[in-house]
């Protein structure tokens, strides 16, 4: 096979891959929307497990070329330090070590807290019958290192940061 249909081929899993992992945040939002931690949990692993996937095919596109162990995490490494913003490597990051926690160590739990937060509308907090409106968030953690991460924001703009480097694939190759 020539190379740049490996590139093709591999670019195309990435892909299939990618919109599996937007498809388990979808899906994270629709359980969170009908209280369904269960659902929104086995989401997020879906998630991870997809993401985990897309980092696959770069080592298996190395591997096929006959490289160098490691270039596959060379190649990474080199695009997130060029790449992304601080604040968006700590994300990579964290889906990085979540992946791995995942799959070596143990299941990555999401845990549900709810807060209160006053309800705003144009700017002003909104009252009925003179009192103020509160509102109930709900959130799913996770935790990577010494970060809390809401699940669902995490792997939100972590579909995002995967579509860049999926997008930038066939560049890198």
């Amino acid at each position: 096979m020539s190379i740049g249909s490996d590139i093709t081929r591999t670019h195309q899993h990435m892909s299939e891959k990618l919109d599996w992992a937007a498809r388990c945040v979808d899906r994270m939002i629709a359980a969170k929307s009908t209280n369904n931690a269960i659902d929104v949990q086995d989401h997020f692993w879906s998630f991870l497990h997809a993401s985990r996937l897309i980092w696959f095919y770069l080592g298996e596109f190395h591997k096929s070329r006959g490289d160098a162990s490691g270039t596959a995490k060379t190649t990474m490494n080199t695009w997130t330090s060029t790449n992304l913003s601080p604040a968006e490597q700590r994300v990579w990051d964290a889906i990085a070590n979540l992946r791995t926690e995942d799959v070596h160590t143990r299941p990555v739990a999401t845990e549900q807290s709810s807060s209160r937060a006053l309800v705003r509308r144009g700017g002003k907090l909104l009252r009925r019958n003179g009192k103020l409106c509160v509102t109930k968030i709900i959130k799913y953690n996770v935790t990577s290192g010494q970060d809390d991460f809401d699940a669902i924001d995490l792997a939100n703009r972590g579909v995002g940061l995967l579509r860049r480097f999926v997008s930038d694939f066939s560049r890198l190759a």
